[in-house]
C-alpha cells in the first residue's frame, strides 16, 4: 500500500479541482457554440473526447505511476463536478 505525504495529497486535490473547473468551462464553451455549428453531433463527440483526454492525460501525468495519486485526482475532479452541477441547478431554480 502506498502512503502519500500531505503535500502530495494537497497537490492531487488541487490538480483534480483545476481539471474539474477546466472540464466544466470547456463544456460550457461547447454548449455555447453549439447553435453556430453545422454538424452538432460531430462537434459534441469531438469536444467530449477532448475533455476526457484532458482529464485522463493530466491525471495520468500527474499521478506518475501511483494509483493513489490518480484516484485522489479523479475523486477531487468528481467532487468539483458535483459542486458545479449543484450550483448550476440552484442558479436555474432562482432564475
Amino acid at each position: 500500500m502506498t502512503t502519500l505525504s500531505m503535500a502530495t495529497l494537497i497537490v492531487c486535490i488541487i490538480t483534480g479541482i483545476l481539471i474539474g473547473i477546466a472540464y466544466e468551462y470547456l463544456l460550457w464553451l461547447s454548449i455555447k457554440t453549439l447553435p453556430k455549428i453545422k454538424h452538432k453531433g460531430l462537434w459534441l463527440l469531438f469536444t467530449t473526447a477532448a475533455r476526457l483526454f484532458l482529464l485522463l492525460f493530466t491525471a495520468v501525468v500527474m499521478a506518475k505511476e501511483n494509483v493513489a495519486r490518480f484516484l485522489w485526482i479523479i475523486f477531487a475532479f468528481l467532487v468539483t463536478r458535483w459542486i458545479v452541477i449543484n450550483i448550476a441547478k440552484n442558479i436555474k431554480r432562482k432564475a
